[in-house]
This record gives structure tokens, C-alpha cells and sequence, in this order.
């Protein structure tokens, strides 16, 4: 590309007459127009005569005259199938039943696709997706399919479960369920000022933001009937694209019609009262810890909870059930992982798709699961508390480990194995874990390799699951759970008292300890073949906590290494400079408990820049330790660390994560407040120093994975 083309396209593109600028969440408004008005309103609006002008799109995809197939031979691994067809911008009142026909085919585990094609073994995963896009998309179903599978059967019964929709079209039932997924996630994104935000910007970018909520209304009134029309209309023969062209002189063509002129759908179009704003609850320590009340469950496990008025009456929780210890959980193996990723996949009183059902009706998400460690993310808003924590505690305390299920869950897997061992990321990352493993197979900690941990999932049985949940499970002592958000304090620790009432575990939990590993530095490079993508992964460790007297400094001078994205050492040399990675960057990090602290660096690139990226990356580096960081940059990272934990804190899910986290570290709010005072008072000279202290260059281990053979060699 031109770097002339590039310029020209910022100079007529980024303009104010060709941009929107969307500001969600609290802030005084006054003052949030007249800074906006101070920095936006000097630039002046482009001369748009002449070669200047705005095109609108001239071009239109035409009417396909026929079904298409393309086939791609290349080096991989997991076998693809996928099936796209031509649909009507977001704008058109096909839209809507379109979305909920995306899900009867594509939904896990109550869609058709899953039904036909994973339940029966012939595929890992499916799915199926539409663009919310101004013009004219896709509708687009996929399914991964396991390594030895036979493609031509698949596809073929892939095919046969998207035409018997002739014959079988979706019932009420499927629709229903489908409204109520796509309806809960809607209202969940209206709820959290981040969503809203961003929600807007995009619908706008569809045509106009109010159509979000004409969307939402179309939506819930979404019938099954709209939805066998939209599939006979859209989903046939001829507007189908999954490979080879073949004539036809009777085509089954598809007229996409065009949206209708919005000025018209939208005239008189009034959008619903506004929901509970919540209070202006400010996430300082000080009135963090004035609001936040910690106690332990009978059992011994220890729950802290902050209730505060929120938009939309919403509560997010954090929980971690911390199981076993060293000697209980030698040689198990990949038992632990998949016991934890069945919790949601059948108990006593609700089969999978039943556990779905009921947190769309509740318009509430539980995300469930671990290995030793049990972690579970839920939102809720404030009236279905009591019964999502009633779920949470039938996922933890009752699963049935169906069959059936284990057998769709190894698959998917083993497929995932598949795909990251020829994934560039995800082997520099399995490979350095390797390299500083420092512990025997059996152990808990151990870090197997790709085939090693495929034949663990292939041993696990049904039996082993069972065995291991009654022996391991349970609210004890190392168990946190934390609420934040709308809710009662009382009733809420009520209820958890008799929900996890004698849920105690037979094996008590004993804290693994860990250490740095004792490695010598190394250079480790995987070939992975036709890969366009390679990925650099470095990473030191040493003998540190985190209230050692330099781990400020570190944390401030690890942002600026490379914590700080955009405006890092990392990023500026390697990225803006050199143009070797888009996403690189670097991190300083140290365990509250165990000695033990590392630095991280990273990148991705194109594997022709390799020796550049790594003569780039060293020199660096050592300038870093030798040299040292710079004035304005010490104090224009101070501001940015300081203002990203403020807004950490003002994230609810991420502050219950911290208070969670606070619990079994015996930690309260302050401690991260002396933290970012420490921080604040730092002398430049503290920070160069605390880095050439720690950071040795010659004691990082790397790790590469990429296509290096093929790739021609660099400028």
C-alpha cells in the first residue's frame, strides 16, 4: 500500500463530518459537552467539492445464480465446513426472524447442526452467525469436524439438516427459545455503560442508533412463522455458498430487497422508559471497605459482599473453590478439568439445555468450571439472585456427568488440541510452560505436552468423575465467593448459609506452594508449517512477592516496557518504528504468597522479521536496564497505571473478582491503596534502578513457533 493512498485516505476519511462520538456511564454531562466542544469543536469541517466528496456505495452484490463450492488445501489439522448465504441488511424486517433461524440451526446443544452432527460423533462444534451491517450479509454456519473425520458424510448430512427445513420447519418451541437468548443478551448489554456504549457506535455505524431498539422490539416479536418464511425465502439451493459452481438453468434465486428509507421506519418511533440508573457509588478504598461486609460460611468457606444500587439492578459474583493438595491430586490427570467442564452439562434437576433455558428467562449468565481450581462468573440482576445462586449451588453440588456429554466434551477437546498444536500462539506458549516445568508427570502443576494431554482425555471415564466430585468438592476452607451490586446483605448470606449447608469436601485443601523453576536460559523454536503468523513469547523468572519493597516500581516499570500498549517502549520501537507486530507488548508481575516473580514479554509477527524482531527486542531491553527510563515517560505512565486501577475498581465484575481474590490472601481494599501510593511517590531513580536490578536480558528463555522454513528472508 502507497503510503500517498494511505494519506490521502486519513485526509478525506478522518474528518468530524465523518465521525460520532459516544460517551456512556457517569459523568457530569455539562462538563463532558463542553470538553468535547473544546477539543472536537476548533477542527473544521473539510471541504467536501469536488474530488473531496463522500461516495456513498455505488456497487451492489449481485443476485447468486447459483450454489457455490470452493475447496482449501493446506497444512493444518482440523477439518472445516461452512455455508453462507446472501441475506438483508440489518435495517429490513427480515433481520430479526433471521437472527432467531441462526440459532434453531446453530445453538449448543438445542440446535438442529448439534443435534444431527455433534451428538452423533460427526462433528466437534458447530454454529451459525449473521453481520448487523448496513448493507446487505451473510448468514454463515460452520462446523469443525475431528481430525480422521470424513468430510464428504459430514457435509452431506450438514446439507440435509439445512434443506429439511422444507420439510421440517423451525417449531414454536425452537423459536421461543431462541427469542429469549438473543432478547437476554440485549437487555444484558443495555445494563453495563461499557455495552451501551459501544452498542451504539455499532448500531449507528448499521444506520442509525435507534435502531438498536427497533431491533430489540422486532426481536421480541418474532414468530415462528416469520421464521419459516425467512428460511424458505433465504435459505435455498442457489443462494448458498459452500464450495464448486455448478450451471443451472432454472436458478433458485434470491432477491435481497433493499432496507426501507429510515427517516420512514423511524418517524414517530418512541423508545421505552429509561431503567434504574443505580447510585453514583464512587470504588475508593475508603468507601469500598466503609460498604463491603466479609464473613465465613459454617463450612469454612469466606464470602464478602457489597451491595450498592446498580443500573438495572445488576449483581456480578465471583467464585473460587480452591480443591485438594499435592499428594491428593497425584497422577489424576485430566480428571480434575473435566469434572469441572461438566458442572453445566446436566444435574439432577435440570439436563443442559434445560440450564440455559432458565438463565435466558432470568436474562442472567453463570459460567462454571476449572480443574483444582473451581471458578464460577455470574450476572444477575437483583430479583433473580436467589434462583441463580440456587443454580450455582445445583451445578456445584449435583451434577450427573451424563454419558453422552462426557463423549461430546472429549471430542471438542481433542479437537481444540488439534487446532493449538498448530497454532503459532498457543505452541510458543505450550513450549515455554514446558521449559520451566519443574515438576514430575503426576503432579498437579505438571504441564503436559499436546499428545500427552490428548491421551489424558481419552482415559478419563464417567467413573473417575464421580469418584473425584465426592471426594473433592465442597464450601470449605479456601472457597471465596464474592457479590457486588443489587442486592439484600442479609438475605443474601441467609440464603447461601442454607444452600451450601453440609456441602463440606472429605479431602481437605492444602495449598501448593511454588517456586521459580531452576532452568538455564534457552532459545526454543518450533517449525510449524504454511503459517503466515509466528509468535515470540520471553519470559525471566526470579524470587520475589508481591510486598517486596521494589514491586512498585516494577508494576510502573513494567508498563512501561510494555504494559501500556500503545504508548510503551515495546510498542513504539518495534511497533510504530519498525512495523514488525501489532500486538507486542511486556509485563513484571510477582505471587502475593510464593517467592516467585517473572517478566514477560511478547510478540506477533510475520515469520521473515524473526532475526530483526529478535536484534530489536534484545537491543531494547538492554538500552532499558543500561539506560534506564526517561522523565516525561516516568510521569505520563504514572498517570495512565493510576487512572487504569481506578477504573478496574469501577468495574463490578472485576471488582469482585479483587475482593474474592482479597479473601483468601487476607487482603482488604487498602492494600491495593498502598500500592498506588507507593506508586505515586516513586522517583525516576527508584525505577531505573529496581529494573537493572531485576531485569537480566541474558536470563530470558524464548520461545518461537512459526513457519521459518518458508519464509523468504527480510529486507
Amino acid at each position: 500500500m502507497p503510503i500517498e493512498r494511505l494519506r490521502a485516505f486519513y485526509r478525506r476519511h478522518y474528518q468530524p463530518d465523518n465521525a460520532m462520538l459516544i460517551l456512556s456511564g457517569r459523568f457530569d454531562r455539562e462538563r463532558a459537552l463542553a470538553l468535547v466542544e473544546e477539543h472536537f469543536g476548533a477542527i473544521p469541517a473539510p471541504d467536501r467539492s469536488g474530488e473531496a466528496r463522500l461516495w456513498p456505495t455505488y456497487t451492489r452484490e449481485p443476485t447468486q445464480d447459483g450454489p457455490r463450492e470452493v475447496e482449501v488445501r493446506r497444512a493444518g489439522s482440523v477439518p472445516i465446513l461452512m455455508a453462507g448465504f446472501h441475506v438483508p441488511a440489518t435495517a429490513h424486517e427480515d433481520f430479526a426472524p433471521l437472527e432467531a433461524l441462526a440459532l434453531v440451526l446453530g445453538d449448543r446443544p438445542s440446535g438442529r447442526l448439534h443435534r444431527r452432527l455433534v451428538e452423533t460423533g460427526l462433528a466437534s462444534q458447530v454454529g451459525a452467525f449473521t453481520f448487523r451491517l448496513r448493507e446487505p450479509g451473510m448468514l454463515l454456519l460452520f462446523a469443525t469436524l475431528p481430525r480422521d473425520a470424513d468430510v464428504d458424510a459430514v457435509r452431506s448430512v450438514f446439507l440435509e439438516t439445512l434443506d429439511g427445513l422444507a420439510t421440517e420447519p423451525p417449531e414454536e418451541a425452537e423459536v421461543r427459545r431462541a427469542v429469549a437468548t438473543l432478547t437476554s443478551a440485549m437487555e444484558r448489554s443495555l445494563d453495563d455503560s461499557d455495552e451501551v456504549g459501544i452498542s451504539l457506535s455499532e448500531w449507528a455505524s448499521t444506520g442509525d442508533w435507534r435502531l438498536l431498539f427497533l431491533h430489540r422490539d422486532r426481536l421480541e416479536a418474532v414468530t415462528a412463522e416469520q421464521v419459516r418464511t425467512v428460511a424458505e425465502r433465504y435459505l435455498v439451493r442457489d443462494n448458498r455458498t459452500v464450495g464448486r459452481f455448478v450451471p443451472e438453468a432454472d436458478p433458485q434465486r434470491a432477491e435481497i430487497p433493499e432496507a426501507p428509507p429510515l427517516a420512514e421506519l423511524l418517524a414517530g418511533y418512541i423508545g421505552r422508559a429509561t431503567r434504574v440508573a443505580g447510585e453514583a457509588f464512587e470504588a475508593t478504598p475508603e468507601n469500598i471497605e466503609a460498604r463491603v461486609q466479609r464473613f465465613t460460611l459454617p463450612g469454612g468457606a469466606e464470602v464478602a459482599l457489597l451491595p450498592k444500587r446498580t443500573r438495572g439492578e445488576r449483581v456480578q459474583g465471583r467464585l473460587q473453590m480452591r480443591l485438594g493438595s499435592e499428594q491428593t491430586l497425584l497422577g489424576l490427570g485430566a480428571v480434575p478439568g473435566m469434572t469441572g467442564a461438566l458442572l453445566d452439562r446436566g444435574t439432577e434437576h435440570y439436563d443442559r439445555q434445560a440450564l440455559r433455558d432458565r438463565l435466558d428467562e432470568l436474562q442472567a449468565t453463570l459460567a462454571v468450571g476449572g480443574g483444582t481450581v473451581v471458578s464460577a462468573r455470574l450476572e444477575s440482576r437483583r430479583g433473580a439472585l436467589p434462583e441463580v445462586l440456587g443454580l450455582l449451588a445445583e451445578m456445584l453440588r449435583r451434577p450427573v456427568f451424563p454419558e453422552n456429554e462426557l463423549d461430546e466434551l472429549r471430542r471438542q477437546a481433542l479437537t481444540g488440541i488439534d487446532q493449538q498444536s498448530d497454532d503459532p500462539r498457543s505452541v510458543a506458549i505450550r513450549e515455554l510452560d514446558r521449559h520451566f516445568n519443574a515438576v514430575e508427570p503426576d503432579h498437579p502443576n505438571y504441564a503436559p505436552s499436546f499428545d500427552e494431554q490428548a491421551d489424558r482425555l481419552r482415559a478419563v471415564s464417567r467413573d473417575q468423575l464421580v469418584a473425584f466430585h465426592e471426594r473433592f468438592y465442597g464450601f470449605g476452607p479456601g472457597t471465596t465467593l464474592a457479590l457486588v451490586g443489587d442486592f439484600d446483605a442479609a438475605e443474601v448470606r441467609e440464603l447461601l448459609e442454607e444452600l451450601f449447608a453440609g456441602f463440606a469436601p472429605e479431602v481437605e485443601f492444602v495449598r501448593i506452594a511454588n517456586a521459580p523453576a531452576a532452568v538455564a536460559p534457552a532459545r526454543l523454536q518450533r517449525q510449524i508449517d504454511d503459517k503466515a503468523n509466528a509468535f515470540l513469547l520471553a519470559r525471566q523468572q526470579f524470587a520475589m512477592r508481591d510486598d517486596h519493597p521494589d514491586y512498585p516500581a516494577l508494576q510502573l516499570a513494567g508498563h512501561m516496557l510494555g504494559g501500556g500498549f500503545l504508548n510503551s517502549r515495546l510498542s513504539r520501537r518495534i511497533r510504530d518504528e519498525e512495523g514488525l507486530s501489532y500486538a507486542v507488548g511486556a509485563s513484571l508481575s510477582a505471587h502475593p504468597i510464593d517467592e516467585l516473580g517473572s517478566v514477560t514479554a511478547f510478540a506477533a509477527f510475520g515469520p521473515a522479521d524473526l532475526d530483526r524482531l529478535e536484534s530489536i527486542l534484545a537491543e531494547v531491553l538492554e538500552q532499558v536496564v543500561t539506560e534506564g527510563f526517561g522523565a516525561e515517560e516516568l510521569d505520563s505512565a504514572r498517570t495512565g497505571w493510576l487512572q487504569q486501577q481506578q477504573l478496574l475498581r469501577s468495574d463490578d465484575g472485576r471488582l469482585a473478582g479483587s475482593l474474592a481474590a482479597g479473601l483468601y490472601f487476607a487482603r482488604d481494599s487498602f492494600h491495593q491503596a498502598e500500592l498506588e501510593a507507593a506508586v505515586q511517590v516513586l522517583t525516576l531513580e527508584e525505577v531505573n534502578a529496581a529494573i537493572a536490578r531485576w531485569l537480566d536480558p541474558a536470563a530470558l528463555s524464548l520461545s518461537l513457533a512459526g513457519d521459518f522454513i518458508a519464509a523468504p528472508a527480510g529486507d
